[in-house]
C-alpha cells in the first residue's frame, strides 16, 4: 500500500513539473557595443510553442509564435488563404522612454506557391480598404514590396514577398502601431 502511494505521489510530481504553469528563466545579456548588461526574462507558453522575452526595466517584450497570427494584429489583416508555415512576432514597448519609441511592431511570415505580386496585391487591397495610403510599391524580378501608412490610426504596414526558385514564395507582413 505504501509503495503504491509513493509511486502515485512520484508520478504526480513528475506530471506537475512537466506542466509547470510558468516555465521561465531569467538571463543576463550584454550589449556587444557598449558592454551594458541587462536582465531579461524568457517564458515559454504552457500549452503552446510561444516564447516571450521581456525586459521589465525598459518596458519591452517580444513574443514569438508559430502557426497563428500575432496577438494584437488588426482584425482586418487575415492570414493569406494559400499560406502555410505561419510564424509571427509581436514586439512591444510599454514605457515611454522617448515619444517616438513607444509602440508595437507585429510581424508574420509564411510560405506559399503563389507568385509574389499576387500576395502583395491581396494585402494592398485589404490595407487600402482600411484607411491606409500607399507610400511606395516596388517589383524587382521575383520580389514585390509595398509600404502603407494610416495616419488617422497612427499605423504603418509593409508587405514583402519574394521567390528564389520561382516555385516557393516567402512573404512577410509588418505592422507598426503608435508610430
Amino acid at each position: 500500500m505504501k509503495n503504491k502511494f509513493y509511486f502515485s505521489a512520484g508520478l504526480a510530481l513528475i506530471f506537475l513539473s512537466a506542466c509547470n504553469p510558468n516555465p521561465h528563466k531569467t538571463i543576463t545579456v550584454k550589449d556587444p557595443n557598449t558592454g551594458e548588461k541587462t536582465e531579461v526574462e524568457v517564458t515559454k507558453g504552457l500549452m503552446t510553442n510561444d516564447v516571450t522575452i521581456e525586459n521589465k526595466d525598459k518596458g519591452t517584450n517580444l513574443t514569438i509564435t508559430e502557426g497563428k497570427m500575432p496577438e494584437g494584429m488588426p482584425s482586418y489583416i487575415k492570414p493569406y488563404p494559400n499560406g502555410k508555415e505561419f510564424k509571427a512576432m509581436h514586439a512591444k514597448n510599454t514605457k515611454e522612454v522617448e515619444a517616438s519609441k513607444k509602440g508595437e511592431a507585429l510581424m508574420f511570415s509564411f510560405e506559399t506557391d503563389d507568385e509574389p505580386q499576387k500576395i502583395v496585391d491581396f494585402y494592398n487591397k485589404i490595407l487600402s480598404e482600411n484607411g491606409y495610403k500607399a507610400n511606395a510599391n516596388m517589383t524587382i524580378g521575383k520580389m514585390a514590396m509595398s509600404n502603407y501608412v494610416n495616419e488617422k490610426d497612427k499605423m504603418a504596414a509593409q508587405i514583402m514577398a519574394s521567390s528564389e526558385d520561382g516555385k516557393k514564395t516567402t512573404a512577410q507582413i509588418i505592422v507598426e502601431k503608435g508610430q
